[in-house]
């Protein structure tokens, strides 16, 4: 059990990140439903998916954040009292473009880290949603949230969507607001554990910066 435990730490930086991710895409998720109840598909959906123009990435420096990301994480796994990782929008993306663990997006969001707060470009196929239908169109869009940490729980809020560059319908828009996208992570036991040990995260300077360690 200790064992086990001991892993779900070292995971820690992986499952911060992945719910950002899950937080961009759940917003999109939801959205997209909500759209095809309403018979908005052709006005908010693309038969195609947004090519990101990335620039290549020289592995030494694919190395390097991976080796960053593996110190902060051994750490924490050995059971530092406190420890804090700073993270650049370009680290971020290296990471979901090449980390075995976060690769699956790798075609679906790309992060940004403005203003305080984190913006993702998101390109969401809709045979995700497992509906039987609309599987050759996308969502393609772009959303914006406010990260905070208060209380030992992680609060990541949706604060504007755009799809097609549109702003999305009021309705939605007022009632994803109100979502804490960051509880998806309680639905997952290993998950939940391993995030009672994150101090802190947040966009600070155009860096996002995760704090982790033991608790009083």
């Amino acid at each position: 059990m200790a064992s086990e435990e001991k892993n779900e730490r070292g995971c820690l930086f992986y499952l911060g990140i992945a719910a950002l991710l899950l937080a961009v895409l759940g917003a999109l998720f939801m959205v997209s439903i909500g759209l095809m109840m309403k018979k908005s598909v052709d006005k908010f959906t693309d038969t195609k998916p947004i090519e990101f123009i990335d620039q290549p990435i020289d592995p030494d420096y694919i190395e390097a954040v991976k080796l960053k990301v593996k110190l902060f994480s051994d750490a924490v796994k050995n059971g530092v009292d406190e420890i804090e990782i700073s993270l650049n929008e370009d680290e971020i993306n290296t990471l979901i473009r090449t980390h075995g663990s976060l690769s699956i997006l790798k075609d679906m969001v790309r992060i940004t880290l403005q203003d305080q707060k984190l913006k993702g470009e998101v390109s969401l196929p809709l045979k995700k949603l497992k509906t039987g239908i609309l599987n050759d169109r996308y969502i393609n869009g772009m959303a914006e949230f406010k990260l905070a940490h208060e209380n030992d729980k992680l609060n990541i809020h949706l604060e504007s969507l755009k799809i097609k560059d549109q702003d999305i319908p009021a309705q939605f828009m007022a009632n994803l607001s109100q979502v804490n996208f960051a509880n998806e992570i309680s639905k997952n036991p290993k998950a939940n554990n391993a995030m009672k040990y994150i101090l802190g995260i947040n966009v600070e300077d155009d860096n996002l910066i995760i704090k982790a360690g033991k608790r009083n």
